[in-house]
């Protein structure tokens, strides 16, 4: 049963694409305002917004406890359960106007709402992702950066 969900869930997925490739061909450009500051203002404000919602589901998971005194939660099912409540809180934010995408991109008038239902979705998930997972990203980017600053100051001085 486990197998077809995860066929069923890859399933759905590519059809999405398909259909958004057909129905959307138009792309979105990256932003000419964009720049370093803003991405990382923007990757501040979502730490924040990170801390809030972890801190929102540490609350929810404290309270169910408390109404559910008889069933005895295991780590796992914690998990599982901190997970759905934090990207349902993760929609929620995102829903109301919170997006990493629309920092980066300029979506076309043809694809604006898809790209906005991408951005609420990728958002959530990192939001979700608890300020672990979030520290993890921003210590990813920020050292792609640094290793490209590198690279680029060996090969201008190598010319």
């Amino acid at each position: 049963m486990k197998d077809f969900r995860k066929f069923l869930f890859a399933g759905v997925l590519f059809l999405l694409a398909l259909v958004s490739s057909i129905n959307f061909p138009a792309g979105a450009s990256i932003k000419e305002s964009f720049n370093f500051e803003s991405l990382f203002g923007t990757l501040g404000g979502i730490f924040i917004i990170v801390l809030l919602v972890e801190r929102v589901t540490e609350v929810v998971l404290a309270f169910w406890r408390q109404t559910n005194k008889k069933t005895v939660l295991n780590q796992d099912e914690t998990r599982r359960i901190a997970l759905m409540i934090g990207f349902s809180l993760g929609v929620l934010v995102c829903s109301a106007g919170v997006g990493m995408l629309s920092t980066i991109l300029e979506p076309e008038a043809v694809n604006q709402g898809f790209i906005r239902f991408v951005d609420i979705i990728l958002t959530a998930g990192l939001l979700a992702g608890g300020s672990d997972g979030f520290h993890q990203f921003v210590a990813a980017i920020e050292t792609f950066f640094v290793e490209s600053r590198k690279n680029m100051k060996k090969t201008a001085g190598d010319s």
